[in-house]
């Protein structure tokens, strides 16, 4: 705020000039009060000196320098930190499956054609196989086809029901009940001969 003037040296000087004392002192009041009220919103040499300098502003942004800048406004589309929290970050994903991985799996149209295990439970595992024979089991057995040069057994009873059963032959001489039995009649016979020759021999000479 700038001083007062010297209102005594104004009135002095005008006293000097011939102005009447209490029109002096008049006038000097009247100066004082414009130079007080009028340019008390003057700045003094004092206020001036803690104003900063063109110089000082220089590394101060200016309204052109903050046009590349973004206001609070613009941020206000822009999602922060807290916004972020509700979502995955790219580590979080890495243990997911893309679409690429799924690329190697069955989808379920995919599986309609193939048999679930409620379709399995009416076949058999090879648990139950296992007491049926196989191919290979097989080969050592006759087919149909090596039967049909073979008589049936129908044709066998037909064929063969004049002929002697085992039952039948029991009650005739094998080939080894005749050899015994010829063993025996020769010994027999041979016994009979050497008992005869004996009484011959034992029998008395008698001369003809």
């Amino acid at each position: 705020m700038p001083h007062a003037i010297d209102t005594l040296r104004i009135t002095r000087k005008l006293e000097s000039a011939g102005v009447d004392r209490h029109q002096a002192d008049a006038h000097a009041e009247t100066l004082n009060e414009v130079v007080v009220t009028e340019y008390s919103e003057l700045a003094t040499k004092t206020d001036l000196e803690r104003l900063p300098t063109r110089d000082d502003l220089k590394h101060f942004a200016t309204k052109a320098d903050l046009e590349r800048f973004a206001t609070k406004a613009d941020l206000e589309r822009f999602a922060t930190k807290a916004d972020l929290e509700r979502f995955a970050t790219k580590a979080e994903l890495e243990q997911f499956a893309t679409k690429a991985d799924l690329e190697r799996f069955a989808t379920k149209a995919e599986l309609k054609q193939f048999a679930t295990k409620a379709d399995l439970e009416r076949f058999a595992t090879k648990a139950d196989l296992e007491r049926f024979a196989t191919k290979a089991d097989l080969e050592r057995f006759a087919t149909k086809a090596d039967l049909e040069r073979y008589p049936t057994k129908e044709y066998l009873h037909e064929v063969l029901k004049d002929f002697a059963t085992k039952e039948d032959l029991k009650q005739f001489a094998t080939r080894a009940d005749l050899a015994d039995l010829e063993k025996r009649m020769f010994r027999l016979w041979a016994g009979s001969t050497v008992t005869l020759a004996m009484l011959i021999i034992s029998m008395p000479f008698v001369a003809g």
